[in-house]
């Protein structure tokens, strides 16, 4: 059963629920410089930020605009800790980052996150160890393929049929827009 409780510091404004979800509360809000606005209750959508991608959202008070990860929010109204230390980060059991449950929670270290990343093989740039761009599908060896394929003038189709690669990229490779740092092993 759902049930939800006020967010610290954002009493009477937001809620949380043991599933994850944030709600903001009717409230009256001033509306330009003499007229008062009447919102109304609606849960939030969470929005993916760049930042590992997580849930996030948006917090408002005194005009003052907080964006805040979900799980943290959780993990602050029901276990009732604040978490002010960096090092410690709110984790999820079932490894799903989507799934903010109270019971999916835990709290580890940043260190033993990535130790059980790595483990359980769970993030695509951990595959890719020989890339020297952390956030590229290919490696060096496919990079360096990639580019003697196209100095033999073998056509871009076959090329980016046997790589999944676009034109555009592979025009940037063959003149060393990017992987510039390939040209010391090639």
């Amino acid at each position: 059963m759902e049930t939800w409780k006020d967010i610290p510091w954002y009493e009477w404004l937001y809620q949380a629920s043991t599933l994850g979800r944030i709600k903001s509360l009717t409230r009256k809000v001033k509306w330009r410089r003499w007229a008062l606005q009447l919102r109304k209750e609606k849960i939030l959508k969470p929005q993916k930020r760049w930042v590992g991608f997580y849930y996030s959202v948006d917090l408002c008070k005194n005009w003052k605009i907080k964006s805040t990860r979900v799980n943290r929010i959780i993990w602050q109204v029901f276990l009732l800790l604040d978490i002010k230390d960096t090092e410690i980060k709110v984790c999820h059991k079932n490894d799903y980052i989507y799934d903010n449950r109270v019971e999916n929670l835990f709290l580890w270290t940043h260190k033993d996150n990535m130790n059980d990343m790595k483990n359980k093989n769970r993030q695509w740039w951990f595959k890719n160890k020989l890339s020297t761009n952390w956030m590229s599908k290919y490696t060096i060896e496919q990079m360096i393929d990639i580019k003697s394929k196209l100095d033999k003038r073998i056509s871009y189709n076959k090329i980016r049929l046997i790589y999944d690669i676009s034109i555009s990229h592979l025009s940037q490779i063959k003149n060393w827009k990017v992987w510039k740092d390939l040209k010391n092993n090639y």
